[in-house]
């Protein structure tokens, strides 16, 4: 197969440089979900790279493409290098641009779930607890991104087995189908299931006067997983 850099070999030296960067970049995205990993993982890096001659190590469109590099090994299960490669892109956006950034809240939550696919779901929990709050308070509550992660929340302290916790976190993601879905819809449905399971997972641990105590109010009212978290790409 051709190199898909071949496509367009002149080099970002003018003042079209950010569009050129951004056309491969788009070039690597689309390679990513055509399942081309390696060609992917390619263009990814050489863009990484003429953006930190053209740009420099600190501009924002750099350390995006960093952050792209770990997309394809993370798709080759090669957890631990994407960790450390999304860890160090996510204190250069605290560095650069801002705890609060779109870009740095989306490598946290790639990190959160990079973490639970490694099964250090404490520390996942943990990025989550983090990031959560700040993606509430710039989003609608019925973000589809904020519900999402409150979804991989709710799975790692299944994983953890804090069922109460999990019930009231499930509950959230429940009511925020609920609203824009309908009570039907198979997303639903599925935060339902779970909610079941959890309550199962609870009462046997629990006593049931505990149980009822820990049991949020809108699970006596539902009649009026490991879940597919997706990844972030940076686009630029």
């Amino acid at each position: 197969m051709a190199d898909p850099i071949a496509v367009a070999p002149r080099q970002i030296i003018d003042t079209d440089d950010l569009v050129i960067i951004d056309a491969r970049s788009n070039m690597g995205i689309a390679q990513l979900l055509e399942g081309h990993l390696c060609e992917a993982e390619h263009i990814h890096r050489h863009v990484y790279s003429k953006c930190r001659k053209v740009l420099g190590r600190s501009h924002p469109e750099t350390i995006k493409s960093k952050a792209n590099i770990g997309m394809t090994p993370n798709e080759l299960e090669n957890h631990t290098r994407v960790e450390a490669l999304w860890r160090d892109a996510l204190l250069l956006f605290q560095r650069f641009l801002s705890h609060t950034h779109s870009d740095t809240l989306k490598t946290y939550t790639n990190l959160a779930t990079n973490l639970h696919d490694q099964g250090k779901f404490k520390e996942a929990e943990e990025a989550i607890t983090v990031v959560a709050p700040i993606i509430q308070s710039n989003h609608a509550q019925t973000n589809m991104e904020f519900t999402e992660l409150l979804e991989l929340r709710a799975v790692l302290l299944h994983c953890l087995e804090l069922y109460t916790i999990a019930i009231g976190v499930t509950g959230q993601v429940y009511e925020q189908r609920l609203v824009p879905l309908g009570y039907e819809h198979h997303h639903t449905q599925r935060e339902l299931s779970h909610v079941r399971d959890l309550a199962e997972n609870c009462e046997q641990g629990q006593s049931v006067e505990a149980f009822g105590s820990c049991v949020p109010f809108f699970i006596f009212n539902i009649q009026s997983p490991s879940s597919a978290v997706r990844l972030y790409i940076h686009r630029l």
